[in-house]
């Protein structure tokens, strides 16, 4: 089983509301996460660790992984918000503006970090794991 340790988040993506107004529409993401569903779209074990909220965007991000047979149960759940990265186009190139302080995949500590045994490895781990209190664990 590959054990991907990273962000989920949800990306904001620019779209036009049925009255042509400038809207943004919610899509799971994050690298991490994004190499855990492909993973398991491939039908390779994953297992997936993170923060993940019990708000509706964490909802969100749960029903993505488990559609893709990816396994959330070492996923640690959190009334705190879910990371939302806003993605505007400027001149074809994404620019993005991330909003997470305090959210679920940011606050958590090395108390919440996995046993990784034999059952689960390699690992596979992002940028997440550098910042909020994880930082001096991994």
């Amino acid at each position: 089983m590959i054990l991907c340790c990273g962000e989920a988040l949800i990306d904001m993506l620019p779209r036009e509301s049925t009255g042509g107004e400038p809207a943004f529409a919610p899509y799971p993401g994050g690298a991490v996460f994004n190499t855990a569903i492909a993973l398991g779209r491939l039908g390779v074990e994953t297992s997936f660790f993170s923060g993940l909220s019990r708000d509706l965007f964490g909802e969100m991000l749960e029903t993505a992984l488990g559609a893709s047979h990816v396994d959330a149960s070492v996923a640690v759940r959190s009334d705190r918000p879910t990371t939302l990265a806003f993605v505007k186009l400027v001149d074809g190139q994404a620019r993005y503006a991330f909003y997470d302080e305090n959210t679920a995949g940011r606050m958590l500590t090395p108390a919440d970090l996995p046993d990784v045994t034999e059952a689960r490895s390699p690992v596979f781990r992002g940028n997440f794991t550098g910042r909020g209190p994880l930082r001096r664990s991994l």
